[in-house]
Protein backbone atom coordinates (compact mmCIF):
# COMPACT_ATOMS: atom_id res chain seq x y z
CA UNK A 1 0.00 0.00 0.00
CA UNK A 2 2.55 2.16 0.86
CA UNK A 3 4.64 1.59 -1.98
CA UNK A 4 1.15 2.46 -3.80
CA UNK A 5 1.21 5.67 -2.27
CA UNK A 6 4.93 6.54 -2.99
CA UNK A 7 4.42 5.20 -6.97
CA UNK A 8 0.97 7.92 -7.10
CA UNK A 9 2.90 10.99 -5.78
CA UNK A 10 5.97 10.28 -8.16
CA UNK A 11 3.86 9.75 -10.91
CA UNK A 12 1.79 13.03 -10.26
CA UNK A 13 5.18 15.22 -9.70
CA UNK A 14 6.26 13.43 -12.82
CA UNK A 15 3.35 14.74 -14.21
CA UNK A 16 3.69 18.24 -13.24
CA UNK A 17 7.11 19.02 -14.38
CA UNK A 18 6.36 17.65 -17.85
CA UNK A 19 3.33 20.26 -17.99
CA UNK A 20 5.81 23.41 -16.76
CA UNK A 21 8.24 22.20 -19.40
CA UNK A 22 5.37 22.75 -22.16
CA UNK A 23 4.28 25.72 -20.63
CA UNK A 24 8.26 26.98 -20.60
CA UNK A 25 8.16 25.74 -23.99
CA UNK A 26 5.05 27.47 -25.38
CA UNK A 27 6.29 30.48 -23.62
CA UNK A 28 9.45 30.76 -24.95
CA UNK A 29 10.53 32.74 -27.99
CA UNK A 30 11.21 31.20 -31.55
CA UNK A 31 12.75 32.69 -34.50
CA UNK A 32 11.15 31.87 -37.66
CA UNK A 33 13.14 32.23 -40.92
CA UNK A 34 12.47 32.92 -44.63
CA UNK A 35 12.83 31.43 -47.04
CA UNK A 36 13.54 28.69 -44.98
CA UNK A 37 10.36 27.79 -43.38
CA UNK A 38 8.30 30.36 -44.83
CA UNK A 39 7.93 31.97 -48.52
CA UNK A 40 7.47 35.53 -47.84
CA UNK A 41 8.02 37.80 -44.93
CA UNK A 42 4.53 38.61 -44.57
CA UNK A 43 3.93 35.25 -44.17
CA UNK A 44 6.47 35.00 -41.10
CA UNK A 45 5.16 37.91 -39.43
CA UNK A 46 1.45 36.34 -39.34
CA UNK A 47 2.54 33.13 -37.75
CA UNK A 48 5.23 35.00 -35.45
CA UNK A 49 3.90 35.95 -31.83
CA UNK A 50 5.57 39.18 -30.12
CA UNK A 51 8.73 37.87 -28.42
CA UNK A 52 9.85 36.07 -31.85
CA UNK A 53 12.23 36.88 -34.60
CA UNK A 54 12.14 36.63 -38.02
CA UNK A 55 15.49 36.20 -39.78
CA UNK A 56 15.14 37.01 -43.51
CA UNK A 57 18.21 35.67 -46.08
CA UNK A 58 19.21 38.12 -48.82
CA UNK A 59 17.15 38.82 -51.69
CA UNK A 60 14.46 40.83 -53.29
CA UNK A 61 10.96 40.50 -51.19
CA UNK A 62 8.36 42.22 -53.38
CA UNK A 63 5.83 43.11 -50.95
CA UNK A 64 4.28 45.30 -48.51
CA UNK A 65 4.56 44.15 -45.08
CA UNK A 66 3.01 44.79 -41.46
CA UNK A 67 3.59 43.61 -38.42
CA UNK A 68 0.02 44.12 -37.14
CA UNK A 69 1.20 45.66 -33.67
CA UNK A 70 2.90 42.08 -33.07
CA UNK A 71 6.53 43.03 -31.02
CA UNK A 72 8.18 41.06 -33.44
CA UNK A 73 12.05 41.78 -34.35
CA UNK A 74 12.67 41.16 -37.98
CA UNK A 75 16.21 40.99 -39.12
CA UNK A 76 18.02 40.35 -42.35
CA UNK A 77 20.75 37.99 -42.53
CA UNK A 78 22.89 39.85 -44.92
CA UNK A 79 22.75 43.25 -44.33
CA UNK A 80 20.75 45.82 -46.29
CA UNK A 81 22.76 46.10 -49.48
CA UNK A 82 22.02 42.45 -49.44
CA UNK A 83 18.51 42.60 -48.52
CA UNK A 84 15.44 44.12 -50.19
CA UNK A 85 11.66 44.99 -49.96
CA UNK A 86 10.27 47.02 -52.56
CA UNK A 87 6.80 47.47 -52.34
CA UNK A 88 4.59 48.17 -55.83
CA UNK A 89 2.49 50.92 -54.51
CA UNK A 90 1.35 51.81 -51.39
CA UNK A 91 3.10 51.70 -47.45
CA UNK A 92 6.01 49.15 -47.83
CA UNK A 93 6.18 48.71 -44.48
CA UNK A 94 3.73 49.38 -41.45
CA UNK A 95 4.55 48.73 -37.54
CA UNK A 96 4.33 49.74 -34.21
CA UNK A 97 3.07 49.68 -31.34
CA UNK A 98 6.91 48.00 -30.30
CA UNK A 99 8.69 45.64 -32.60
CA UNK A 100 12.01 46.33 -34.59
CA UNK A 101 13.05 46.14 -38.07
CA UNK A 102 17.01 45.90 -38.80
CA UNK A 103 18.87 45.50 -42.22
CA UNK A 104 17.18 45.68 -45.12
CA UNK A 105 16.56 47.97 -47.79
CA UNK A 106 13.59 49.59 -48.07
CA UNK A 107 12.13 51.31 -51.32
CA UNK A 108 8.84 51.26 -53.82
CA UNK A 109 6.62 52.47 -51.38
CA UNK A 110 3.88 55.54 -52.87
CA UNK A 111 1.95 57.03 -49.92
CA UNK A 112 0.33 59.98 -48.42
CA UNK A 113 1.16 58.98 -45.29
CA UNK A 114 4.72 57.00 -44.23
CA UNK A 115 5.20 55.60 -48.24
CA UNK A 116 8.39 53.80 -47.40
CA UNK A 117 7.32 53.06 -43.34
CA UNK A 118 4.21 53.78 -41.04
CA UNK A 119 4.60 53.93 -37.49
CA UNK A 120 2.63 53.93 -34.61
CA UNK A 121 2.94 53.79 -30.75
CA UNK A 122 6.02 53.70 -29.05
CA UNK A 123 9.03 51.25 -28.07
CA UNK A 124 9.69 51.13 -32.12
CA UNK A 125 13.75 50.09 -33.25
CA UNK A 126 14.25 51.17 -37.09
CA UNK A 127 17.58 51.04 -37.13
CA UNK A 128 20.60 50.04 -40.14
CA UNK A 129 18.03 50.30 -42.25
CA UNK A 130 18.28 52.15 -46.21
CA UNK A 131 15.21 54.38 -47.23
CA UNK A 132 15.29 54.57 -50.93
CA UNK A 133 13.02 56.10 -53.63
CA UNK A 134 9.53 55.79 -51.50
CA UNK A 135 7.42 58.93 -52.61
CA UNK A 136 5.17 60.72 -50.40
CA UNK A 137 1.71 61.58 -52.06
CA UNK A 138 0.56 65.04 -52.23
CA UNK A 139 -0.38 66.39 -48.73
CA UNK A 140 1.14 64.09 -46.66
CA UNK A 141 3.28 63.14 -44.56
CA UNK A 142 6.68 60.92 -44.54
CA UNK A 143 8.00 60.22 -47.76
CA UNK A 144 10.54 57.46 -45.63
CA UNK A 145 9.42 57.28 -42.43
CA UNK A 146 5.57 59.06 -41.42
CA UNK A 147 4.54 58.82 -37.77
CA UNK A 148 1.41 59.49 -36.34
CA UNK A 149 1.15 59.62 -32.26
CA UNK A 150 4.34 57.58 -32.43
CA UNK A 151 7.84 57.89 -30.67
CA UNK A 152 10.45 55.27 -31.97
CA UNK A 153 14.34 55.05 -32.15
CA UNK A 154 15.45 55.59 -35.60
CA UNK A 155 18.87 55.15 -35.85
CA UNK A 156 22.24 54.29 -38.08
CA UNK A 157 19.71 54.70 -41.14
CA UNK A 158 20.07 56.09 -44.66
CA UNK A 159 18.41 58.43 -46.20
CA UNK A 160 18.16 58.81 -50.40
CA UNK A 161 16.36 59.52 -53.07
CA UNK A 162 13.06 60.09 -51.39
CA UNK A 163 11.05 62.50 -52.65
CA UNK A 164 7.45 64.24 -51.35
CA UNK A 165 5.80 67.74 -52.08
CA UNK A 166 6.56 71.34 -49.94
CA UNK A 167 3.40 70.94 -47.76
CA UNK A 168 3.30 71.85 -44.54
CA UNK A 169 3.61 67.92 -43.18
CA UNK A 170 5.73 67.10 -45.85
CA UNK A 171 9.68 65.48 -44.77
CA UNK A 172 11.48 62.49 -45.78
CA UNK A 173 11.13 61.66 -41.95
CA UNK A 174 7.63 63.46 -40.71
CA UNK A 175 6.01 63.30 -37.37
CA UNK A 176 2.65 64.76 -36.34
CA UNK A 177 0.12 64.83 -32.88
CA UNK A 178 1.56 63.20 -29.91
CA UNK A 179 4.94 62.16 -31.02
CA UNK A 180 8.10 62.11 -29.57
CA UNK A 181 10.82 60.40 -31.52
CA UNK A 182 14.49 59.77 -31.47
CA UNK A 183 16.63 60.37 -34.43
CA UNK A 184 20.02 59.82 -34.38
CA UNK A 185 23.25 58.92 -36.30
CA UNK A 186 21.82 58.92 -39.47
CA UNK A 187 22.33 60.28 -43.08
CA UNK A 188 20.13 62.18 -45.59
CA UNK A 189 21.27 62.70 -49.00
CA UNK A 190 19.72 64.20 -51.94
CA UNK A 191 16.43 63.78 -50.96
CA UNK A 192 14.20 66.34 -53.45
CA UNK A 193 12.73 67.60 -50.14
CA UNK A 194 12.79 68.60 -46.68
CA UNK A 195 14.85 66.01 -44.67
CA UNK A 196 13.28 66.52 -40.82
CA UNK A 197 9.77 67.73 -40.54
CA UNK A 198 7.87 68.00 -37.14
CA UNK A 199 4.73 69.21 -36.40
CA UNK A 200 4.18 68.50 -33.03
CA UNK A 201 1.92 69.84 -30.04
CA UNK A 202 2.94 71.29 -27.17
CA UNK A 203 4.35 69.08 -24.08
CA UNK A 204 6.08 66.21 -26.40
CA UNK A 205 10.07 65.82 -26.42
CA UNK A 206 11.73 64.84 -29.89
CA UNK A 207 15.19 64.66 -30.07
CA UNK A 208 17.70 64.87 -32.85
CA UNK A 209 21.14 63.82 -32.39
CA UNK A 210 23.93 63.64 -34.66
CA UNK A 211 22.52 63.46 -38.02
CA UNK A 212 24.41 64.08 -41.30
CA UNK A 213 22.26 66.14 -43.82
CA UNK A 214 23.27 67.36 -47.64
CA UNK A 215 21.86 67.70 -50.59
CA UNK A 216 18.10 68.00 -49.38
CA UNK A 217 15.71 71.04 -49.97
CA UNK A 218 15.63 71.45 -46.26
CA UNK A 219 17.22 70.13 -43.19
CA UNK A 220 15.35 70.43 -40.28
CA UNK A 221 11.68 72.02 -39.83
CA UNK A 222 9.66 72.21 -36.81
CA UNK A 223 6.21 74.13 -37.67
CA UNK A 224 5.12 76.40 -34.31
CA UNK A 225 2.00 77.38 -36.57
CA UNK A 226 -1.58 78.43 -35.10
CA UNK A 227 -2.48 79.07 -31.57
CA UNK A 228 -5.28 78.15 -29.27
CA UNK A 229 -7.07 80.94 -30.37
CA UNK A 230 -6.47 80.94 -33.82
CA UNK A 231 -10.22 79.60 -34.76
CA UNK A 232 -8.96 77.34 -37.86
CA UNK A 233 -8.98 74.04 -35.72
CA UNK A 234 -5.06 73.28 -36.35
CA UNK A 235 -3.51 73.73 -32.75
CA UNK A 236 -0.01 73.75 -32.67
CA UNK A 237 2.88 74.66 -30.85
CA UNK A 238 5.68 72.67 -31.48
CA UNK A 239 8.38 72.52 -28.66
CA UNK A 240 11.54 73.11 -30.14
CA UNK A 241 13.35 69.41 -30.55
CA UNK A 242 16.77 68.64 -28.25
CA UNK A 243 19.26 69.10 -31.05
CA UNK A 244 22.78 67.71 -30.56
CA UNK A 245 25.76 67.02 -32.54
CA UNK A 246 25.66 70.24 -34.63
CA UNK A 247 28.67 72.26 -35.33
CA UNK A 248 29.02 76.04 -36.51
CA UNK A 249 31.11 76.90 -39.40
CA UNK A 250 33.40 79.84 -39.48
CA UNK A 251 30.63 82.03 -41.66
CA UNK A 252 27.60 81.41 -39.66
CA UNK A 253 24.62 81.85 -41.65
CA UNK A 254 21.53 82.95 -40.20
CA UNK A 255 18.78 80.32 -39.78
CA UNK A 256 16.21 80.00 -42.45
CA UNK A 257 18.63 81.28 -44.80
CA UNK A 258 21.62 80.23 -46.86
CA UNK A 259 23.90 80.76 -49.32
CA UNK A 260 22.96 77.58 -51.38
CA UNK A 261 18.56 77.34 -52.39
CA UNK A 262 18.37 73.83 -52.10
CA UNK A 263 19.70 73.19 -48.58
CA UNK A 264 19.48 75.34 -45.52
CA UNK A 265 17.70 74.85 -42.00
CA UNK A 266 14.48 75.99 -41.51
CA UNK A 267 12.13 76.98 -38.89
CA UNK A 268 8.81 78.54 -38.20
CA UNK A 269 8.65 82.19 -37.28
CA UNK A 270 7.25 81.00 -34.14
CA UNK A 271 9.99 78.77 -32.91
CA UNK A 272 13.59 80.17 -34.24
CA UNK A 273 16.05 77.66 -32.49
CA UNK A 274 20.01 79.21 -32.47
CA UNK A 275 20.95 75.57 -33.53
CA UNK A 276 24.18 76.49 -36.04
CA UNK A 277 23.65 73.72 -37.70
CA UNK A 278 26.19 73.29 -40.19
CA UNK A 279 25.01 69.67 -42.09
CA UNK A 280 22.27 71.13 -43.00
CA UNK A 281 24.26 73.92 -45.13
CA UNK A 282 24.93 72.93 -48.89
CA UNK A 283 27.54 76.23 -49.08
CA UNK A 284 30.02 74.37 -45.99
CA UNK A 285 33.21 72.31 -46.95
CA UNK A 286 33.14 70.69 -43.35
CA UNK A 287 29.47 69.73 -43.84
CA UNK A 288 30.09 68.47 -47.50
CA UNK A 289 33.25 66.41 -45.94
CA UNK A 290 31.44 65.06 -42.88
CA UNK A 291 28.60 64.02 -45.51
CA UNK A 292 30.52 62.00 -47.38
CA UNK A 293 32.67 60.55 -44.94
CA UNK A 294 29.24 59.83 -43.08
CA UNK A 295 27.95 58.26 -45.96
CA UNK A 296 30.64 55.88 -46.45
CA UNK A 297 30.63 54.90 -43.57
CA UNK A 298 27.30 54.00 -43.54
CA UNK A 299 27.87 52.26 -46.89
CA UNK A 300 30.71 50.02 -45.75
CA UNK A 301 28.64 48.71 -42.85
CA UNK A 302 25.51 48.08 -45.47
CA UNK A 303 28.14 46.42 -47.62
CA UNK A 304 27.69 48.98 -50.38
CA UNK A 305 31.60 49.52 -51.18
Amino acid sequence: MRMRWLCGILAACLAAALLSLNGEKALASATLTVPGEFPTIQAALNAASSGDTVDVSPGTYPENIDFHGKAVSLESTGGASQTTIVAHGGTTVTIGPAGSIAGFTISGGTATFGAGMAVSGSGTLIAQDIFQSNQQGSGGFGAAIGGNNASPIIKQDLFTGNSCDSQFLSGVIAFVNSSSPTIENNVFHDNPCRAINLTLPEGNTPIVINNTMVGNSVGVRVDGRGSDDAGDGFRSRTAPPRLEGWSEPPNRVPLGRSRHPTDRCSFSRARRIAAGCHLCRHHSGRARAAARDADNSHRVRFGLR
